[in-house]
């Protein structure tokens, strides 16, 4: 199979990828299944760390209590099926949480919402949010879902912008 490249952009805080579908889905499986395994492992602490994940590279980001804890979330990324690489950016000890805790409640409120109020799965919709800002990723069935998804992401506390970065698959699954 040949191997086709992704491109990362970073502007004020936020990531944007340019990927293929099938990348882009495996990155948001991979991102959902080390985030439930770090907060299953370690509570809000985990809430504390951002995780994203490009072309198969999780990076993590935010503050961790000590040590043993950033080696311990830098493991289970790595240890995650279809992980090509971890990019650990934490800082160990006290900081300003606010801001990695606000990014994550806004992030964790919105999946919430979208799984239970639209049945939409887990790893279809990937959602970031940074300063208010949140991005959604992904491939819906239909139009009324992609629509749905943004009102969702819209009502949520905190949530100044969204990025409608959601793609239609008629053909695919999940159509509807």
């Amino acid at each position: 199979m040949p191997a086709f490249g992704a491109g990362l952009v970073t502007l004020n805080g936020l990531s944007s990828s340019v990927q293929l579908a099938g990348t882009r889905q495996s990155d948001t499986r991979i991102t959902s299944v080390v985030r439930s395994a770090l907060v299953a492992g370690h509570g809000l602490e985990a809430r504390q760390v951002d995780i994203e994940t490009g072309s198969g590279v999780v990076r993590l980001t935010g503050w961790v209590a000590s040590e043993a804890s950033r080696q311990e979330f830098v493991r289970v990324a790595r240890d995650t099926a279809g992980v090509r690489g971890v990019t650990d950016d934490l800082a160990i000890g006290k900081g300003s949480t606010d801001r990695w805790f606000g990014n994550e409640s806004i992030r964790a409120q919105i999946e919430a919402r979208l799984r239970f109020g639209t049945g939409i799965a887990a790893g279809d919709i990937d959602v970031r949010s940074s300063r208010g800002i949140v991005r959604l990723i992904g491939i819906v069935g239909s139009e009324a879902t992609r629509r749905e998804a943004v009102r969702i992401a819209h009502a949520a506390p905190g949530v100044t912008e969204v990025v409608n970065e959601l793609l239609v698959d008629r053909t695919g699954p999940r159509a509807r």
